[in-house]
Parts: structure tokens; sequence; C-alpha cells
């Protein structure tokens, strides 16, 4: 009866320490609609160095060309569509 007191003690040691780990917050996750941006206003600050790389500045011709339209400048994301699946 003895032998089997230790690793009780420690399966119950392990689950509570599991338990605690990886048990829900109490505060509850703020909902999407309270933080979002205005319409139009950049969804992060974006800085860019003072001076790019050769390959940062081929990197940013081709991003101004093709990605800027939608994304906005640096990145910003200010006129992006919705994601449609949520990651």
């Amino acid at each position: 009866m003895k032998k089997i007191i230790l690793p009780v003690a420690a399966a119950a040691v392990l689950a509570t320490g599991a338990y605690l780990g990886f048990k829900p917050s109490a505060e509850p996750a703020p909902s999407a609609s309270s933080s979002r941006p205005a319409a139009g206003a950049p969804l992060v600050a974006v800085i860019l160095p003072d001076s790019l790389s050769t390959n940062a500045q081929i990197g940013k011709r081709a991003f101004d060309a093709t990605c800027a339209a939608c994304h906005g400048v640096n990145a910003q994301g200010s006129k992006a569509p919705a994601r449609r699946s949520s990651m």
C-alpha cells in the first residue's frame, strides 16, 4: 500500500500543475469590434530605418508596385480586404 502513495501523490501534483498552467484566464478576451481602428486608419505603426540595404530597396520597390495599393504605405494595412478565414 505504501508503494502506491508516492506515484499517486506525484500524479496529483502534476495534474494540479497542468491545470494551473493551462487554465483559461478569468478575463474575457477583447472583442474584435472594440479593438478595430477607425475606417482608413493604419492597423499598425510601421517604422522604417533611415537607410535601406540594396535588397531592402528592391523589396520596397516591388511592394510599392504590387502591394501598396491594398495594404497601404509601409504595409500599415489601412485598405486591405478582410480575411476570409480566422487563423
